[in-house]
């Protein structure tokens, strides 16, 4: 979806153009898709998904070596010092 709605906008792509350029049949797409709005916020969601986890959990993980316990307090530990000043 993003090669065939780069060059002339996502309003302009149309639903033959996407399934042309990611070689999906008709069916395929509308068994996923109602329409083309409906890939366009899937597309929007997995980007912010991907941004959320690369720029967030992922390095958290990565910081607590995936122990699920160290991470929970480090992210409120966090969370508790940046706050403690307002009240």
């Amino acid at each position: 979806m993003h090669e065939a709605g780069t060059k002339i906008g996502f309003e302009a792509t149309s639903i033959d153009r996407i399934l042309n350029t990611a070689q999906l049949s008709k069916g395929a797409f509308y068994h996923h898709f109602k329409n083309k709005k409906e890939l366009g916020l899937a597309v929007i969601s997995k980007k912010i998904q991907k941004r959320i986890y690369d720029g967030m959990i992922k390095p958290l993980t990565e910081k607590y070596e995936n122990e699920t316990v160290d991470l929970l307090k480090g992210v409120f530990v966090k969370r508790i010092n940046r706050t403690s000043g307002i009240f």
